[in-house]
């Protein structure tokens, strides 16, 4: 439990130097961006004059917005995380001081019982001496001192008991306290997540008005997560093995073993008719190759 409660009490440092820094960061950003972008400066007859127009570097950035981000950012960390975690370590300090104020109980007892253990003893050397008293005078002294002695056993038997019974009420009160923080440790882990998520929507919006005057702002690129990479991956060879095994529906392309130069391709019916005729007569042929190719080209007669 001690351990537990020093490493709370260093991320109470650790998160209050958090809110320090991004309260300091987010001011920061804003006195930057309100300055003018630097120019490059010409020497014009004899004088640099600059170029371009003067403009800020934060051009279109909601400066009212960032600046209440900063401070939202510092009063929800305050209020939402420091404050819960600040208020476990009080109690904690509080049952602590309590401890110690049970083992003061706890030695008050102890010293108590001590005492009472003395008075019996010394009860039980009294009636020793009263069995072994020569005269009367003597046993009648003795016995004197015997009631006193058990006068002062009860008194402080009386004492033991109210101091035990307070001890015990004490350690029970101290032990439901302590029940009480260890239940309330458990949820602390939900005021981290909530640091957490209030640094990250604190960013985003400041990121959003960086570019609250611009219409068309710098491009941001998704990163995908290791699942979403890995989702994609499978899809892509799913879809690479689907595409070899899609059967080819190209046409053109000759079985495996055949030879598509050596077979000539079928002749047209009309030429095969003209060389039909070329076999007859040689005034035939050049008949029928004029009326092919006309007067203009004359065609050798046939050997």
């Amino acid at each position: 439990m001690r351990g537990f409660a020093k490493g709370l009490v260093l991320a109470d440092k650790q998160i209050k130097a958090l809110q320090a820094a991004s309260s300091g960061f987010f001011k920061g950003a804003s006195n930057l961006l309100k300055q003018p972008q630097p120019r490059v400066y010409h020497l014009v007859e004899g004088k640099a004059e600059p170029q371009g127009a003067e403009q800020a570097l934060g051009q279109g950035t909601d400066f009212g917005k960032l600046d209440a981000l900063g401070a939202d950012l510092f009063g929800n960390l305050e209020s939402d995380v420091l404050a819960p975690i600040e208020q476990w370590t009080f109690a904690w300090n509080a049952v602590q001081t309590r401890m110690k104020q049970l083992e003061t109980m706890r030695l008050e007892v102890d010293s108590r019982r001590r005492v009472i253990s003395g008075l019996q003893g010394k009860t039980t050397k009294q009636r020793a001496s009263l069995d072994r008293a020569p005269s009367e005078r003597r046993r009648g002294k003795y016995e004197q001192q015997i009631e006193a002695t058990w006068r002062k056993t009860q008194h402080k038997e009386a004492k033991l008991a109210v101091a035990i019974d307070r001890y015990q009420k004490f350690e029970e009160e101290l032990s439901e306290e302590l029940a009480g923080l260890i239940r309330d440790a458990a949820c602390l882990k939900s005021y981290f997540s909530g640091c957490m998520e209030l640094c990250r929507e604190a960013h985003r919006s400041a990121g959003n008005a960086l570019n609250a005057g611009i219409k068309t702002p710098y491009p941001v690129k998704k990163i995908k997560s290791p699942a979403e990479q890995k989702a994609a991956k499978a899809k892509a060879k799913e879809e690479a093995k689907k595409k070899k095994k899609a059967p080819s529906t190209d046409t053109s392309k000759t079985s495996v073993g055949s030879d598509s130069s050596s077979v000539p391709p079928p002749a047209p019916p009309q030429a095969a008719a003209q060389a039909k005729n070329a076999k007859g007569s040689g005034k035939s042929s050049v008949r029928s190759a004029n009326d092919l190719y006309g007067d203009d080209i004359e065609m050798p007669s046939p050997a």
